[in-house]
């Protein structure tokens, strides 16, 4: 029997979900990057094709984090404070994680969790994530 969730269950994982997230930001370094960079492409690809509703919203923003965090580990886009990195590399890391706050195998519930924590990465990098959106449209789009 799969573990079900109250309301405030699921509202206390999450913000147990973004404390992690906040706290996780500051220990991340350039090897962490490079690895987050890749799990995340990974799980990213994982589930494309079938996006859980609790990602769908966000699914393109994702997408875009994921870009950014790419670019950078590969040495193209280096135009941002390392904290902005770094909260991004912490989000994906999350996100390719399939044990956290709220495991991912549970149906309807296990993408609330990592769902929170990109939102909040993306309150986080706002104003950076649009100018790295400016740079893909003159830097990569163009080519």
């Amino acid at each position: 029997m799969l573990p079900f969730f109250s309301r405030e269950e699921q509202e206390s994982r999450k913000q147990e979900a973004q404390r992690l997230y906040k706290e996780s930001i500051e220990h991340l370094g350039e090897d962490e990057l490079s690895t987050a960079a890749s799990l995340g492409e990974q799980k990213y690809r994982r589930l494309e094709d079938d996006v859980p509703n609790t990602l769908a919203a966000i699914w393109r923003e994702l997408q875009l984090l994921l870009a950014m965090l790419r670019h950078y580990v590969q040495g193209s886009y280096r135009q941002i404070p390392f904290g902005t990195i770094a909260a991004v590399g912490a989000a994906v890391l999350y996100f390719a994680s399939p044990v956290d706050a709220i495991p991912d195998f549970i149906p309807g519930l296990g993408y609330i969790d990592d769902a929170a924590v990109v939102m909040t990465c993306l309150q986080l990098v706002r104003g950076d994530l649009e100018t790295y959106r400016q740079w893909l449209k003159l830097n990569v789009e163009a080519a």
